[in-house]
């Protein structure tokens, strides 16, 4: 949520964004898309944006857009939605990006299991590709069990830091080979240098924050 004004504050280019990814579909995850939407409108966008959504979502998108009288026939520019689903690819001519199904969702297993709802527990990590380099980012995942597939010989890992057991990651990074690690998605009260220091003495150093704004050379 607030990816629109953040998005502002750097300056961005919002116009240049041609395509949107969503790991999954907690609201602070998803709710800054329908605001990014409007304020597209709102800048007279014609450039197509092509969202790409769980697969579970997508009827409820369309329903969600008209909800908010975002009406699609209404907008200035084009939107194209493209599902997600385990094995999903992105490529063009200079990345590629797959998506890998976590278990951040799986503890609403039971409770949906006698409901005839349309969730199917879907959430995704992703890893690009560009140049011979390895960017895995984690969304949010259920443990680090998730990430033992998709982080070995990561040149960055952008991963979550509010459902994984920190304690155990130092020595997941040193065994994957992750040559640089950026924690984000932390508690306010998130205690950044008695972690910097727990992770130096398990012996990985090259660990950081995310920040808004930051810029990172790969």
């Amino acid at each position: 949520d607030g990816a629109s004004s953040a998005l502002l504050r750097c300056g961005t280019d919002t116009s240049a964004i041609e395509n949107i990814f969503i790991s999954h579909t907690h609201p602070d995850h998803i709710s800054g898309l329908p605001m990014f939407i409007q304020m597209e409108y709102l800048n007279n966008r014609r450039e197509s944006l092509t969202i790409y959504l769980p697969s579970e979502f997508e009827k409820a998108f369309w329903t969600t857009m008209r909800g908010f009288y975002l009406f699609p026939e209404k907008l200035n520019f084009d939107i194209v939605v493209s599902t997600i689903d385990d094995g999903f690819e992105f490529a063009d001519t200079d990345m590629k990006i797959s998506a890998h199904a976590n278990s951040h969702l799986c503890g609403h297993r039971e409770f949906l299991s006698s409901r005839d709802y349309d969730n199917r527990m879907q959430c995704f990590s992703f890893t690009a590709k560009c140049g011979g380099k390895k960017l895995v980012y984690s969304a949010d995942i259920g443990s680090l069990d998730d990430l033992r597939d998709i982080a070995l010989n990561a040149d960055l890992l952008l991963t979550e830091g509010m459902h994984l057991d920190l304690d155990r990651l130092p020595a997941l990074l040193i065994e994957k080979n992750v040559q640089r690690c950026i924690l984000t998605h932390l508690p306010d009260d998130f205690g950044h240098e008695a972690v910097q220091r727990s992770f130096s003495k398990a012996g990985y150093q090259n660990l950081g924050f995310a920040s808004e704004g930051q810029i990172v050379d790969i």
